[in-house]
């Protein structure tokens, strides 16, 4: 490749000069070659990383995406949350303002109380009068049936004093206000207080009032 002839040299110097240019020109040229296949080999490795790291950059660029997407939906449900545990709060309060009133005394229950009260009072009330017109009746209609001469002695007494009783103007108006009087007490009386027996309240009927009087 390299043929030198310089007039100061003698050919045998000139090949030898050209051999020894020509060995060290293609000992370069041997080592820019070994260098240009490892430059090739790292660039081709350069390639292959780069390309690894566009298709990891684009996986990222996708997970950021669904990142985001996630995001929004989670601010969505946190604003869902929030507006829930408000109406929740308001609900518990509005419980609570509740229980609280269910807890206190209701008018109602007091007024129940108190008419229970009442009731059992006019029951009272009612049963003494009821003890004492049954004693008026009995003292005034039961004679029993004479069975021997001293019984007839009795029943005799009875009966007289029974026309002494209804022949004395006093005692009959005394009865009769005390039957009004009963009938008065029933009818502002509890319906509680009303459950009697027929014929004991049979007798306080206006008219039944009305007809007492003295034997016939």
């Amino acid at each position: 490749m390299f043929d030198f002839k310089f007039d100061f040299l003698t050919p045998e110097q000139n090949k030898q000069l050209s051999e020894s240019i020509e060995f060290l020109v293609g000992l370069e040229i041997d080592k820019l070659r070994s260098d240009n296949d490892a430059l090739q080999k790292r660039c081709a490795e350069l390639d292959v990383r780069c390309s690894q790291l566009k298709r990891a950059e684009r996986e990222r660029e996708a997970q950021l995406e669904v990142a985001k997407e996630r995001i929004s939906e989670m601010n969505l449900e946190l604003i869902d949350s929030y507006r829930a545990n408000v109406t929740l709060r308001e609900s518990l309060e509005k419980e609570r303002e509740h229980v609280v009133k269910l807890s206190a005394p209701r008018p109602s229950e007091v007024d129940a109380q108190e008419l229970k009260s009442q009731n059992k009072v006019m029951a009272g009330v009612i049963e003494k009068l009821k003890e004492e017109l049954r004693a008026a009746n009995c003292k005034a209609n039961c004679v029993p049936a004479p069975t021997d001469d001293r019984e007839n002695a009795i029943a005799a007494g009875i009966a007289k004093y029974r026309k002494l009783a209804y022949g004395t103007n006093n005692e009959l108006r005394e009865y009769k206000d005390f039957t009004k009087r009963l009938i008065r007490t029933m009818e502002t009386a509890p319906e509680s207080a009303k459950k009697a027996d027929t014929k004991e309240w049979s007798m306080l009927k206006p008219e039944a009032v009305g007809d007492i009087g003295g034997p016939a």
